[in-house]
């Protein structure tokens, strides 16, 4: 047989877990194996990344964020990547990820993984400025808001709004 020509959309990707997620909803659950799967079906805002993992060091990168900057010590705007869009499944039928999607994922993120309490707690809102803008207004300064918790391991998954209250 001929070998194939190229990367081919679509099918099935096989990956041999322990046991069976707790729950498919990546703001309810933080326990292997949802770890793997939220990896392979879900975006977050940032990630971290490391090509010298042995130096216990990584960076932050943005993964859906196309830009950041703070407005003064305690309110930050983001801006997300145009085109970005969710499966092409109802309910959301492949409409685009907008701004308006990380406030109701924000407040299931505050909610439901309360191990990430005191970090999350440092937010006082999450508005929606444009399209694809969003910002983050803290109770007091702080530093660590990308690193610490957009970017962290278990930090905030984009969900559309239809994925419900929290």
């Amino acid at each position: 047989t001929a070998a194939p020509s190229g990367p081919k959309l679509g099918g099935t990707i096989r990956h041999p877990q322990r046991e069976e997620p707790p729950s498919w909803d990546p703001s309810r659950t933080h326990v292997d194996p949802m770890i793997t799967v939220k990896y392979l079906t879900f975006t977050k805002l940032f990630t971290n990344w490391s090509d010298k993992p042995q130096n216990c060091q990584s960076e932050v990168y943005p993964w859906a964020v196309q830009s950041w900057r703070w407005i003064d010590d305690t309110t930050a705007d983001f801006t997300l990547k145009q085109g970005m869009r969710y499966h092409n499944k109802p309910p959301v039928n492949g409409r685009e990820v907008v701004a308006q999607d990380i406030v109701p994922a924000f407040e299931r993120y505050k909610k439901n993984l309360s191990f990430m309490a005191g970090k999350s707690a440092t937010v006082d809102s999450v508005t929606a400025t444009d399209k694809y803008t969003f910002r983050m207004k803290l109770k007091s300064p702080w530093g660590g808001l990308v690193s610490e918790l957009l970017a962290h391991f278990y930090g905030p998954w984009l969900e559309p709004a239809e994925a419900g209250g929290a």
